[in-house]
């Protein structure tokens, strides 16, 4: 929740989308800068908490890129105790 993507723009998008589920990807490789493979380590840790899903891995727009569903329920849970 420290994100301005997954806690202010998030919620947005799950609204836009009425609720459906959202898929999210990270890169597989390696970045020059380091900053991809914290966001896709994040996701991994997200996994074991169960507010995303794995799916798998798939080339997209010639990245290899890990593609998450998030679980909508368990987001807005873990989100309300930053809130309180």
């Amino acid at each position: 929740m420290q994100s301005w993507g997954i806690y202010d723009h998030l919620p947005l998008q799950i609204e836009y989308a009425d609720n459906k589920p959202v898929y999210i990807t990270t890169n597989v490789s390696n970045d020059a800068s380091g900053r991809m493979n914290r966001i896709h380590n994040s996701f991994k840790q997200m996994a074991k908490g169960d507010m995303v899903d794995y799916i798998g891995d798939e080339n997209i727009y010639n990245t290899e890129q890990s593609i998450w569903r998030l679980n909508n329920d368990k987001y807005f849970e873990i989100r309300k105790r930053y809130e309180d």
